[in-house]
């Protein structure tokens, strides 16, 4: 190990200049300026007003330190100072920041966006979306997730910062959930949303995983890091290999794994890291995924920019400041913006900021998700580029572009029927939608189906063994359309029968999805011996439209179909319906409506 010299002071990047922090649990960065490693180092802080610094705080090898229990609306200060096993550097100058105010930062109901009205969705680690109208900065939020029935609280999950919330464990197959969220601003908790329900769909095959940390070239600022990545179908029944190297992606040894992670240590600064994964479901392995890419900075810190708003989808106008920082120093720096409203960058417009660290984007188009990301040139080369981050433009009276809820990520179902659905970023009203799917790519012999007025259709008989490939666009009530959704890919294959599943314990029949509905909807039920079932239809006059089911069942969880036809065959007017399973001394009904 080399030292550089004795007394190297610190740098502090973040946050510095009286910035604005809107967390009690900031984030602080640093850097060392010097290439040398085998340093740690060591931070306090204090109130400004105050005139005792905390006791002295070890960051270990790390450049960055997070900081908790802090003052809301107060000023701080604060110091760090380096180590080299046999010298301690001087405290750096202080930086200074301030922590929000609760007071400026209103809690706000959330309105929950997806998924919503019981929808499918193809996968058991679904990622939920909501929004609030505004801003969320100071802002966290926490979810309740209840299972088959409202009530039975199974996962409650606080100090969400985003506007959307990817589940991390497995949820149960075939099984409705009920979830809701509020959001607080450190002192004070809004009320519940109201509550959203959906069923999750058993998700089998050769299931490819989707990287999620670090990717992108994402600078880490230790020496360790944990590898993230999960699957759209079931975690519980698949293992997984990982290959992992310094330097370049000629992998020469692969790691087994049985869950979604991995603890990669002793990790060398200044070095970039190159990993992907396979999963294997006991028969065949998935494709390997794209090679990913994350930096571990040197002591001299990195130039990669840092970015720190707009963030998480959040809610802007079609005009929008941006802004980042770098945690390291060059005499010459400049940055470059990048912006688009496709997650691929396809249709990307490249912005020079010169050497700010804010640049204003102009003309943008409302009610459209767009991503964006910057990277940093020191006179001589371009930094890897930042992360990528989200920011959704108000509608006003636009269309709004849909984001793609289910099936998605290319996850191969067990049936030839898939329930396509969808959501929108931000709040709108009183749109309608046209969703394509088809065989190719490019959409060529797409079947198209328009004025539907709910977030979700139902695509049955669907051809098998291939990927399908689905869109979707919105229309407001003056005729105009929204661009059309990012392609989502999914691919259905023939039912094989009935796959091996828990006997249920009682008898139950769900709610129908979707609900309303238009041209189909599903009707689940579960029975827990053998019995003889009826599943009819009447109009709310009492009079009976179809019979569904009238055979006796094994034990077992079914579903069934019904295509707003009478038992004749013919289309039954728009209207509201009842559906009444028989079995044995079990009746039940529910109500459904049925839209043209």
């Amino acid at each position: 190990t080399t030292f550089g010299e004795v007394n190297t002071i610190p740098t502090q990047s973040w946050p510095v200049g009286g910035a604005t922090v809107y967390t009690l649990s900031p984030d602080l960065y640093w850097y060392l300026g010097t290439t040398s490693f085998g340093y740690t180092y060591e931070i306090r802080y204090k109130e400004v007003s105050s005139g005792t610094w905390s006791s002295t705080i070890s960051a270990g090898t790390a450049l960055t330190y997070t900081l908790t229990g802090l003052t809301a609306g107060t000023d701080y200060e604060w110091q760090v100072r380096s180590l080299n096993g046999v010298d301690e550097s001087d405290w750096s100058a202080s930086a200074y920041f301030t922590t929000y105010s609760p007071a400026s930062v209103t809690p706000v109901v959330p309105n929950v966006s997806y998924p919503t009205d019981g929808v499918m969705v193809y996968t058991l680690m679904p990622t939920l979306h909501w929004w609030i109208g505004q801003s969320h900065a100071g802002l966290t939020f926490e979810i309740e997730i209840d299972a088959t029935t409202q009530g039975n609280t199974v996962y409650s999950i606080t100090g969400i910062t985003d506007i959307s919330y990817q589940h991390p464990v497995a949820l149960l197959p075939g099984t409705t959930y009920y979830f809701r969220v509020r959001s607080n601003n450190g002192t004070t908790t809004s009320g519940w949303s109201a509550d959203e329900s959906f069923v999750t769909f058993g998700v089998t095959g050769e299931i490819e995983p989707i990287l999620t940390f670090p990717i992108g070239g994402q600078v880490i600022y230790s020496s360790s890091t944990t590898l993230n990545w999960y699957v759209v179908g079931s975690a519980n029944t698949i293992s997984y290999e990982l290959q992992f190297k310094a330097g370049d992606a000629n992998f020469t040894s692969t790691i087994v794994q049985s869950g979604t992670s991995y603890e990669a240590t002793s990790l060398q600064a200044g070095t970039t890291y190159y990993w992907r994964v396979r999963s294997y479901n006991g028969n065949d392995y998935s494709d390997w995924t794209a090679t990913e890419t994350f930096e571990v900075t040197g002591n001299a810190g990195t130039l990669v920019p840092i970015l720190t708003w707009p963030l998480g989808g959040a809610a802007t106008g079609t005009t929008v400041d941006l802004y980042w920082y770098v945690n390291g120093s060059s005499p010459s720096i400049s940055y470059q913006v990048m912006y688009a409203s496709e997650s691929d960058f396809s249709n990307a417009v490249t912005v020079n900021a010169g050497s700010s660290t804010t640049t204003q984007l102009t003309g943008l188009v409302a009610g459209v998700i767009y991503y964006w990301k910057v990277r940093s040139h020191n006179g001589t080369v371009y930094s890897n580029w930042s992360d990528t981050e989200t920011f959704a433009t108000q509608p006003g009276s636009s269309p709004v572009r849909p984001m793609g809820g289910s099936p998605v990520n290319s996850v191969g179902l067990s049936t030839n029927n898939a329930q396509l659905s969808w959501f929108l970023p931000t709040l709108t009203n009183g749109l309608i939608y046209e969703v394509q799917y088809s065989q190719n790519s490019d959409f060529s012999n797409a079947v198209t189906v328009e004025n539907i007025t709910t977030t979700s259709y139902m695509a049955n008989a669907l051809p098998t063994g291939a990927p399908i490939y689905w869109r979707v666009r919105s229309k407001n009530a003056q005729g105009l359309y929204s661009a059309y959704s990012e392609a989502e890919r999914f691919t259905p294959n023939t039912p094989t029968g009935v796959e091996e599943t828990v006997i249920p314990t009682e008898f139950a029949l769900g709610q129908n999805y979707p609900n309303p509905f238009n041209p189909a909807t599903v009707i689940n039920f579960d029975l827990p011996q053998e019995v003889y079932v009826t599943i009819k239809i009447y109009d709310m006059l009492g009079r009976e439209v179809k019979t569904l089911i009238a055979d006796t069942k094994a034990a077992g969880s079914y579903s069934v179909q019904w295509a707003g036809d009478n038992n004749s065959g013919s289309t039954v007017s728009a209207g509201t319906y009842l559906y009444r399973i028989a079995a044995g001394n079990f009746v039940q009904a529910r109500k459904m409506v049925y839209l043209k």
